[in-house]
């Protein structure tokens, strides 16, 4: 009885702890990388040397 009732109360404090934090930050960082940077390098690039 004192297993179960120890078990029980780790499993679910430290699950839904992790999986909330993760997938709130690696879905902001590369949607506003990728679409910032490729955008303004190659369009001023090729203007230069003609």
């Amino acid at each position: 009885m004192l297993r179960l009732s120890s078990n029980s109360s780790d499993y679910p404090q430290t699950s839904p702890q992790t999986p909330q934090s993760n997938p709130q930050t690696p879905q902001t960082t590369p949607q506003t990388t990728p679409q910032t940077t490729p955008q303004t390098t190659p369009q001023t690039t090729p203007q230069t040397p003609p």
